[in-house]
């Protein structure tokens, strides 16, 4: 009975979901037509103030402007809930997409500086219906609140004469209730054909299951079996895995042109420098053998495409790049890296692989930045099969009963459903740390369950411990995260001497290895731009950020600035939902695996490290959150979804799951070249 009832109240809740979201508007369409009267003296303006140059008299216009939205979700306007565009001064539309939140009213601020603007019509738009207000309806629903001396209709448009530095105008009304104001009976109708299909599969149930107990031969096919021949994997497997794996990272990583993956720059000074600083670097500014350098990272539309859609990669790039030289002559030059007080493990590999091959094979600078993407994605490829084969050894545990089956049955969808990621695989074929500490954060989470709860593989634990630990500084999160993960144990479990012995035994020689070593000669360092708030005003905006964090995880590339339409990330949330519905309704199933709640859990105490470890660093980078720093902790979120028996709802995950990677390569491949492919082919 309670099943019936919670797969129906899911099936309730998906609905009214879908329904919401399809009556909600998606964007806001704002127009500016000026008339030919009104660009004149403009010009005239602008021609005097640089004749006679009165600063406070008159201002000089910029050949672009820049308008900004504000939008009030109910809870007021602020700082971080806007939208600007930057236009050319005489552009006629102006466009704005809304977030898709439910937005209650928005204000219109109308440039920086002193001006008369004429604004023909303003629409707002949804999928059904669009609304536009003319003059005289734009005087009437719009109050003009700061910095606007006239806001009259006239033949040409409304008038606004700004005279101050900071104007806007604001609508009077509901959004809300305008919006879906068309829908009349129409959203009712659905709710209520939601209300009777929910009964129906509540209904419906019974007699299905009688089906499947009648016709057994078909729960094997929906339902996922545990039993496990627990055969060694072979090396023609490895080896399959290991190319596929190989040959995904390798595809990210010849179709995002040089530069475009995040601090990819500064990663590769850090390679330049091992010669001369093989550990430890002492400032973010210091100097290195010009024969090292690669000339590549200077090509001027590298730094021009981040965050300007309309900025492309040509061919004429690519063959100023292909055609570039190593400079021959000793000497040094100066460089600047934010990378400077990272570990040198992952920089000293890409280091001595990529000089091996490009003198050996006589590699251009252009050749060997691509080198170093497939050196890296090799080894994140190796690291992954490391996990595939470290997943084989995991058992149950639940108190001192070990449960015969373990993590076999599930091992393929948790592994796919994490190395198919689009971010994964676009960071695990960039010149970036990242490509090593995820894999070998989730090996610490393998690793470290198998010696605290289990007491085996302990010099495989501290092991991949200190690898981690020599790649990147976030490693320093695991040594809170095993402390809390441990006293969860203890309170489960009665060998808590051992236990607490094993724990010990995992931390202490990875803290004192690494600190002597590392750590105690370079401290973490953060960079950006530093903020001051209180935590109950960081928690209010980190919820309100948790929809972009989820874009970020899932497939927001580049400089975040390669992400799809909306629709593919709800559509993605709709089948994670489902997933997640399953794991609850089998929650026995879940709970009887040790290892499945220990990952659900090191993910999320991890995560919270991450946000505590932001609002630590606040007052000295500011906001540096993105949804790729969750990556490490994938395996154990995907606990949360992937750890069921129901075959259909994992099949469709991983299927939209390759989906969702073809339709991010296919918006890369625009964002970067406009679908000119010839343009990225390297060699």
């Amino acid at each position: 009975m309670f099943y019936r009832f919670f797969v129906a109240l899911i099936f309730l809740i998906l609905s009214v979901c879908v329904i919401n979201q399809f009556y909600s508007y998606e964007s806001l369409t704002l127009t500016v037509e000026r008339s030919p009267e009104l660009k004149e003296s403009n010009e005239l303006l602008s021609f005097l103030c640089a004749k006679f140059k009165k600063p406070g008299n008159c201002v000089v216009f910029d050949s672009y402007e820049q308008w900004e939205v504000f939008f009030d979700t109910g809870k007021g306007y602020n700082a971080s809930d806007y939208l600007n565009v930057k236009f050319k001064e005489y552009d006629n539309i102006i466009k704005f997409e809304l977030p898709p939140v439910r937005i209650k009213t928005f204000r219109i601020d109308p440039g920086t500086h002193p001006k008369v603007v004429l604004i023909r019509e303003i629409c707002i738009q949804s999928s059904r219906r669009q609304i536009c207000w003319q003059p005289d309806e734009i005087a009437k629903n719009f109050n003009p609140l700061r910095d606007i001396s006239d806001f009259m209709p006239t033949p040409q448009g409304l008038c606004l004469k700004i005279t101050g530095g900071d104007p806007f105008f604001s609508y009077k009304g509901d959004l809300n209730t305008l919006m879906e104001s068309d829908t009349g009976v129409k959203k009712y109708i659905l709710y209520l054909v939601a209300i009777v299909l929910s009964a129906g599969i509540f209904f419906l149930i019974p007699p299905v299951f009688q089906f499947f107990r009648n016709h057994p031969e078909y729960i094997e096919k929906i339902i996922l079996s545990e039993k496990s021949d627990e055969q060694p994997i072979s090396i023609r497997r490895s080896v399959s895995i290991l190319l596929i794996v190989f040959a995904y990272f390798s595809l990210w990583a010849f179709i995002k042109p040089p530069g475009q993956s995040p601090d990819e720059i500064a990663h590769l000074i850090k390679v330049f420098s091992i010669p001369q600083h093989p550990w430890l670097t002492p400032a973010a500014i210091f100097e290195l053998d010009k024969r090292l350098y690669n000339p590549v990272i200077d090509y001027p539309v590298i730094d021009l495409v981040p965050h300007h859609y309309d900025q492309k990669f040509t061919k004429k790039d690519y063959i100023a790049m292909k055609i570039l030289k190593w400079d021959d002559k000793a000497g040094l030059r100066e460089v600047q890296t934010n990378a400077h007080s990272y570990p040198g493990l992952y920089y000293i590999t890409v280091f001595l692989c990529s000089e091996f091959l490009k003198n050996a094979c006589h590699l251009s600078p252009f050749e060997t930045f691509y080198v170093y993407r497939l050196i890296t994605a090799w080894f994140a490829a190796m690291l992954w099969l490391w996990i595939y084969h470290a997943l084989e050894a995991v058992q149950s545990a639940k108190c001192k009963v070990q449960s015969v089956h373990g993590i076999e049955p599930y091992r393929k969808f948790l592994f796919w459903g994490i190395v198919l990621i689009p971010v994964l695989g676009f960071m695990s074929s960039s010149v970036n740390p990242d490509a090593f500490a995820l894999p070998l954060t989730a090996l610490c989470m393998i690793y470290s369950y198998s010696a605290i709860a289990e007491g085996k593989h302990k010099f495989l634990a501290v092991s991949v411990f200190l690898l981690n630990l020599f790649v990147k500084p976030s490693a320093l999160l695991l040594f809170p995260t095993l402390g809390l993960l441990t006293c969860g144990i203890l309170l489960f479990r009665d060998e808590r001497k051992d236990i607490i012995r094993r724990f010990f035994m995992l931390t202490i020689p990875a803290f004192i290895i690494s600190y002597i070593s590392f750590y105690q000669w370079s401290k973490p360092i953060l960079y950006g731009s530093p903020i001051t708030i209180g935590l109950t005003e960081y928690v209010k905006q980190f919820f309100y950020k948790i929809p972009s964090f989820f874009i970020m995880y899932w497939g927001d590339l580049g400089h975040l600035d390669v992400v799809l339409d909306e629709h593919y990330y709800l559509k993605l949330k709709y089948i994670l939902l489902i997933n997640v519905s399953c794991v609850l309704i089998g929650w026995r199933n879940f709970k009887e695996k040790g290892w499945a709640s220990y990952f659900l859990l090191f993910a999320l105490i991890y995560c919270a490290g991450v946000v505590a470890g932001e609002y630590h660093y606040l007052h000295v980078a500011g906001y540096t959150l993105q949804g790729r720093y969750f990556l490490p902790a994938a395996l154990g979120l995907s606990a949360a979804f992937s750890v069921h028996r129901f075959l259909p709802a994992m099949y469709l995950f991983m299927g939209y799951l390759f989906i969702f990677n073809i339709a991010l390569i296919h918006e890369s491949l625009y964002r970067y070249f406009g679908f000119d492919l010839i343009v990225f082919l390297p060699f």
